[in-house]
């Protein structure tokens, strides 16, 4: 059993193929989703790029011992004035 939870979302963003990262958004979150619930994170204004998602969740087991899971989306390339919601 879980007795800790932390989730923390970001959207990172590039200009070019060869640009470096930098995180554009990021949120935190506290409780687990369940099985028919999701963490969304919208990044405003649009810009033309390369996005990727990366998330990072936390916390303790009851028997007090740590975890941690981080994970990192492939990049995609958007296109504003033809854009498509991401996933």
């Amino acid at each position: 059993m879980i007795t800790t939870f932390m989730a923390r979302i970001a959207i990172d963003h590039k200009d070019g193929r060869f640009a470096d990262w930098y995180e554009v958004n990021y949120d935190h979150y506290h409780e687990l989703p369940g099985l028919a619930r999701s963490y969304p994170l919208l990044s405003r204004p649009c810009r033309d790029g390369w996005y990727r998602a990366r998330a990072s969740i936390s916390g303790t087991f009851t028997d007090g011992s740590p975890y941690k899971v981080t994970d990192e989306s492939s990049s995609t390339s958007v296109d504003c004035d033809n854009s498509e919601p991401l996933t």
